[in-house]
């Protein structure tokens, strides 16, 4: 009968113990680095599903509002041209809730368009005539509609500087949220 000596055993369990231990550490490893290697932003994880469904209409608009969203319309008007062109190519019948979305994104990528033409108009009147109040709050409404709060409450503030008392500034205050309540 052959004997085995007691000392054999553990060491095999400690090896054992050992290669669970890397395991774990390896899966750890792994998924910390997932995580910081998955789209952090809004915009990162919409073109990340525009790249797997290439020729869906509906990744498009949701890339083209999230763009819009986020003040860049020249790349919302291409996302918006794009999912045009899908729905209108796609073979299948798609369903009216995506007809509405793209009327819907449609409407808000040239609507965008058009604030940004009315903005560049009344910085020309602004600069003409610098303290022509009714000038900056019609700039401080239309910085409002694109999503920019900062420079909305900026321009209405030069406003408010120029004639406090009136209703129309103040009323323009609460809407662009300068007066919290």
């Amino acid at each position: 009968m052959i004997f085995q000596p007691a000392r054999a055993l553990p060491t095999k369990i400690k090896s054992f113990r050992l290669k669970k231990e890397l395991w774990i550490l390896l899966f750890v490893f792994f998924l910390f680095l997932a995580g910081h290697l998955r789209p952090k932003g809004q915009i990162d994880q919409a073109r990340l599903a525009v790249g797997r469904w290439p020729c869906s209409p509906q990744k498009r608009l949701q890339l083209a509002e999230i763009l819009l969203a986020n003040n860049q319309e020249r790349l919302a008007l291409n996302e918006y041209y794009q999912a045009e062109g899908f729905y209108h190519l796609s073979p299948f019948a798609l369903p009216n809730k995506l007809k509405k979305k793209l009327l819907e994104t449609k409407k808000l990528v040239f609507q965008a368009k058009e604030i940004r033409e009315e903005i560049d108009y009344w910085q020309k009147v602004n600069q003409a005539k610098p303290y022509y109040r009714d000038g900056l709050l019609n700039l401080s409404l239309l910085y409002y509609q694109l999503w920019q709060d900062q420079l909305a409450q900026e321009v209405w503030q030069k406003a408010f500087y120029l004639d406090p008392n009136n209703t129309r500034v103040k009323k323009i205050g609460t809407i662009i949220e300068v007066f919290k309540n």
